[in-house]
């Protein structure tokens, strides 16, 4: 997969973000990018010669430009590139011309957020709540206890006493066994759990 470039689909966000909220061509985008690939607009017209037929052949010639611009391995990779930010959902794409080469295009709020730092507005909306049912809390301490270098007629008594806790004094119970978890292993626990 050699046509998928972080660097690439970068600089189209840019791109794109920089000309918010409107639309650009994706041809025009691709020039913005690769300046150097964009063909030369030249004419073997003699400077005398004027009127509708400089403009027709003129018109032929950029036509023909173009065509060999849509046609090139580094605009079929940046399609690619550009299809792949669509699927993603951080640009739209409208306008598609019968060739499937030349639409317009525009960055949406996913990809604006994708570009800040912070993560934008869809960090701040986005904030997840975990909820963990009191039959899982009470799974977890039950695992703990059989864990526990503790009789097995204790090991009983206790998780009978914990199918009697109400939710309330659950929290409660969870909330302080967190508590008395020292700080320094819970920094061990969460590097081992980033993978540090």
């Amino acid at each position: 997969m050699n046509w998928l470039n972080r660097g690439i689909q970068e600089k189209i966000l840019r791109v794109l973000s920089d000309n918010y909220p409107n639309c650009l061509k994706a041809t025009k985008v691709y020039n913005s990018l690769f300046p150097s690939s964009s063909l030369p607009i030249t004419s073997n017209i003699p400077v005398d010669k004027q009127g509708l037929g400089l403009a027709l052949t003129l018109g032929c010639e950029i036509q023909s430009q173009h065509l060999a611009t849509l046609q090139s391995d580094e605009f079929q990779y940046f399609l690619k590139n550009i299809y792949y930010l669509e699927e993603s959902g951080l640009i739209e794409i409208t306008s598609i011309d019968s060739l499937h080469k030349n639409f317009d295009c525009k960055i949406n709020h996913k990809g604006i957020d994708f570009l800040t730092d912070d993560g934008g507005l869809s960090a701040i909306l986005g904030v997840v709540t975990v909820k963990l049912h009191s039959d899982t809390i009470q799974a977890l301490i039950a695992a703990k206890i059989d864990q526990a270098e503790i009789s097995d007629s204790e090991k009983s008594w206790l998780k009978k006493e914990l199918g009697k806790i109400k939710d309330t004094a659950l929290s409660t119970l969870t909330e302080n066994a967190i508590n008395a978890i020292p700080a320094a292993t819970l920094i061990t626990l969460l590097k081992k759990f980033v993978g540090l």
